[in-house]
């Protein structure tokens, strides 16, 4: 419990007696699933999922992996948790209902990860120059998988979840909002090359009629469909 502590006048302050609950922990290995390696340099999140999101994500506690893929969380409260594993590389994990015990760690052993694909490429315009800062997302993945795109247009997109995906391409020139957008295919471990070549200029011709009256006037909007 959280009480106030008054310091002064007099020279001596007494402070009560302090009671510290005992923690405990959990410690475990993660590993490729593709490779059987131990998987260096991992996040380890260990969440208490009886509070908010924010507040979840902010009190989580964190550990990396070390080179033997092992971790180590030692100053967990009692409880049911929820464990959150992820790499650049690979794709993200979760572990439901991990249990925590007093004064002992809870061994989860091995951990595999599945490999997730990368995605790059460069997106250019109609003149064959890269576009800076062109935001460039795998629209339908959990968690996001979305940059932006360097000085040169370049962009990299790593740990993607295998499978088909919309990969989508937006930004501004010119005062006008460009989108564009394709399905790819994403497999573990390998590399997908995506390049965009935006059209920064377009023409739309044609006329507006309707049933029973006369059209004489009116504004046509153009908005980007869905991906």
């Amino acid at each position: 419990s959280k009480e106030d502590l008054v310091i002064g006048p007099s020279r001596r302050t007494i402070i009560p007696k302090i009671r510290l609950r005992a923690a405990g922990g959990v410690v475990g290995q993660v590993y490729s699933a593709a490779s059987n390696r131990p998987v260096n340099d991992a996040s380890v999140a260990l969440v208490n999922p009886a509070l908010p999101e924010e507040d979840a994500k902010r009190n989580a506690i964190r550990a990396h992996t070390d080179y033997s893929g092992f971790f180590r969380i030692n100053t967990a409260a009692a409880g049911s948790y929820v464990l959150e594993i992820s790499h650049p590389n690979y794709v993200p994990t979760t572990l439901q209902n991990v249990v925590v015990s007093r004064n002992r760690a809870t061994d989860l052993g091995k951990i595999y990860l599945e490999a997730g694909g990368v995605v790059q490429g460069v997106v250019f315009d109609d003149q064959r120059y890269g576009i800076n800062w062109a935001e460039v997302r795998v629209s339908g993945v959990s968690p996001k998988k979305e940059t932006h795109t360097d000085s040169s247009g370049n962009y990299v997109l790593l740990g993607v979840r295998p499978g088909r995906w919309p990969l989508v391409v937006e930004t501004s020139m010119n005062g006008r909002k460009i989108y564009a957008y394709r399905t790819i295919e994403v497999r573990p471990g390998e590399t997908t090359r995506e390049d965009f070549y935006l059209e920064t200029s377009a023409n739309v011709v044609g006329s507006i009629a309707a049933l029973d009256a006369v059209v004489r006037s009116g504004n046509v909007h153009f908005h980007p469909f869905n991906e």
